[in-house]
């Protein structure tokens, strides 16, 4: 599409027809796709130098908010191929590189600049480039679920077309082209709780593979693809055997085949995680070795064989391969062909409860605490190294002494919601005599107090906690909390009169029951995660800010 006039390094404003050499057109389908298509666009505006969209009977805005971005728009009725629709976008497009993306994806601000670095440069030999797509929970803070690398990026020539009707590839089309890996990735929204396949898409789904599987020769190593994606939408209908016969297949294949192609990780990963599901964790334990000589770096497999020994009583070994595979999902996360933070956190939660059965309790603990260094918030687990300090007083020094401030955290708060005030204030008095003056822990004593309408005592324990980064910020709040219900205007006016208009100091003001006028950019959100946590401090806050 045209780019905007800039300012910089930018290139400035040229009509895209008048161009003679265009770098990079982003191609699309869609169908009744408002809900997320305007932002997919917009993370394009400064990587695209036009915008192709394909759009296959929309009822919806879809068409006008794509022609608002500035984007080619071509409407054809659906072909009841995914394929066909992706190729009839690719035949449109001018660029000397193509970049597909979906209405319900978007990129990271900060990588457009780069990949067009990237593709300026790329090497002569380089047919494609793989980018991770990333499936999220939430749109606000992008939870990742799993990541995953797929073929995105690769160079216009007519020969390279989709193909399978759906879940369709371009990587049989390269025929053997160098494929470069990047560190770039999408964002993707189509997990999300109100997006999910219906079982009658599932259906569909099926029954377009299983056409296309019959148009396939035996021996063709694509014919492994979709034997994989059958056994998918197999366990996705709860039907687990006849996924194994699908995997089975797709597995004899994949063994014969001297090459590593990317969806083997996956195969391999899917095949495993089904048999374990029907209890088959020798199957696992045998078949595991045979995809490591191949994948040695990937996380997922080494999970998968670490739970099948846990089942088999294996209780050592299980715990030494679980926690191999954090290991290698951290140092070599670049080489992972598929990334699930879940099954990581699987893996320290499934460590940590067979440490324990082997009467290693302070083993345990310590693996809890290396799980939770670092956000994001991992719950489950925190709440189990909670019950594991609250059952064994000898651990509460232990855990003192050694929990990272992200670990003591999250351990403190668990503590918190599950109003058991005496272990919290029994845990936090000993972490301040380990660590005195600890900011976490004076900020959810204080917190405990304020829940228990002692108002004084929380704020002399909240404003122990230096200001600055998340802690200091919160303590901030809850000061003002404590003020507004102390009534004390004088102090609550010195520190909010000359503070900034950002979300931080908005809802300060509006605990204090100052009117907000003009809140700034994703105030509601913002408000709306903190909302547990006020009402815990009896603020309680209206469904809008005030006006």
């Amino acid at each position: 599409m045209p780019r905007k006039a800039t300012h910089g390094h930018r290139r400035p404003h040229v009509a895209a027809d008048a161009r003679k050499d265009l770098l990079v057109s982003v191609c699309m389908i869609a169908k009744d796709e408002e809900r997320f298509l305007a932002q997919a666009l917009k993370s394009v505006q400064d990587l695209a130098d036009e915008i192709v969209i394909v759009d296959t009977g929309s009822t919806d805005r879809t068409v006008e908010i794509a022609r608002s971005f500035g984007a080619r728009v071509y409407e054809i009725p659906w072909p009841n191929d995914f394929s066909a629709a992706r190729n009839h976008s690719l035949e449109k497009a001018r660029g000397r590189w193509i970049i597909v993306l979906d209405a319900d994806e978007e990129f990271p601000p900060d990588q457009p600049a780069a990949i067009r670095r990237m593709l300026e440069a790329a090497p002569r030999d380089i047919a494609a480039f793989q980018i991770a797509q990333a499936n999220v929970s939430s749109i606000s803070d992008h939870r990742l679920i799993d990541s995953g690398k797929t073929v995105r990026i690769f160079r216009n020539k007519p020969q390279h077309r989709y193909v399978s009707p759906i879940h369709e590839q371009i990587v049989p089309s390269l025929n053997g082209g160098k494929v470069g890996n990047t560190p770039f990735f999408v964002w993707h929204y189509g997990f999300l709780a109100d997006v999910v396949l219906s079982k009658q898409k599932i259906e569909r789904n099926r029954s377009m593979l299983l056409k296309y599987l019959d148009e396939l020769a035996p021996g063709e190593i694509f014919r492994n693809y979709i034997l994989m994606q059958l056994g998918r939408e197999s366990q996705r209908l709860s039907r687990p055997e006849e996924a194994v016969q699908y995997y089975s297949q797709a597995v004899q294949g994949m063994l014969a085949c001297p090459d590593n192609h990317p969806f083997f990780v996956a195969l391999g990963a899917y095949h495993m995680e089904n048999l374990e599901s029907l209890g088959r964790h020798q199957e696992v334990k045998e078949f595991a070795p045979k995809m490591l000589e191949r994948f040695p770096w990937s996380a997922d497999l080494w999970f998968l064989l670490g739970v099948a020994e846990l089942n088999l009583g294996e209780h050592a070994m299980g715990v030494t391969h679980l926690l191999w595979s954090t290991t290698v999902g951290d140092v070599r996360r670049a080489e992972q062909e598929f990334y699930s933070p879940s099954r990581s956190v699987a893996a320290w939660g499934n460590a940590a409860k067979a440490l324990l059965a082997l009467g290693a309790p302070e083993a345990a603990l310590a693996v809890c605490m290396t799980a939770l260094k670092e956000p994001p918030e991992e719950p489950q687990l925190a709440l189990f190294a909670l019950d594991l300090v609250a059952a064994r007083a000898d651990l509460r020094a232990f855990f003192a002494q050694r929990a990272s401030d992200s670990a003591l955290g999250q351990i403190l708060k668990s503590a918190f919601l599950r109003s058991d005030d005496a272990l919290l204030e029994g845990i936090t008095q000993e972490v301040l005599g380990a660590r005195p003056g600890d900011a976490t822990a004076n900020f959810w004593l204080g917190s405990m107090l304020l829940r228990k309408g002692d108002y004084q005592s929380a704020r002399a324990w909240l404003e122990r906690v230096p200001g600055g980064g998340e802690v200091g910020g919160f303590a901030g709040l809850g000061v003002i909390a404590a003020c507004a219900a102390l009534d004390d205007r004088e102090l609550l006016h010195t520190w909010l009169d000359s503070a900034p208009n950002d979300l931080y100091h908005t809802l300060q003001r509006e605990i204090a029951g100052i009117a907000v006028s003009n809140p700034p950019k994703g105030y509601a959100a913002y408000r709306d995660g903190l909302r547990a946590l006020l009402q815990q401090w009896h603020v309680d806050l209206p469904e809008a800010p005030v006006p």
